[in-house]
């Protein structure tokens, strides 16, 4: 029922770049759609696994309303938390591109800022290192 609730904002946010004044119940959980969108277009060909996969944690988790989680439950990550809880046997054969996340610049401005898990300006804010 939420996404379908929420659709028509991000349908319109994706074709026209602009958010419609009946959908401003949506706007955050669209912004940070919009966000992971961008960061996964630009970074495609070199996506780090974790990093993609806090942010999606992140913002699947912030659009669950809190009465759906149990006790501890409902916790955001940043991507260098939740590799750092990794043990060394499941990270020591990565890459050394694959150990921290590789934001790609557009100009003087980070693709990944905004995106929830991973980006400095976003919630919760994150260092993007380890």
């Amino acid at each position: 029922m939420h996404f379908e609730n929420m659709y028509p904002c991000l349908d319109e946010e994706i074709k026209t770049n602009q958010m419609p004044s009946e959908c401003s119940a949506y706007e955050a959980e669209v912004a940070n759609i919009m966000a992971y969108r961008e960061y996964v277009k630009q970074t495609w060909s070199h996506l780090g696994a974790s990093s993609t996969l806090s942010a999606l944690h992140d913002i699947v988790t912030k659009s669950i309303s809190g009465e759906w989680f149990g006790n501890g439950r409902g916790k955001l990550f940043c991507w260098e938390e939740a590799a750092n809880s990794l043990p060394m046997l499941f990270k020591k054969d990565l890459p050394p591109h694959q150990d921290k996340i590789h934001f790609v610049s557009t100009g003087s401005e980070n693709v990944a800022k905004n995106v929830p898990g991973i980006g400095q300006d976003s919630e919760p804010a994150c260092s993007g290192s380890f």
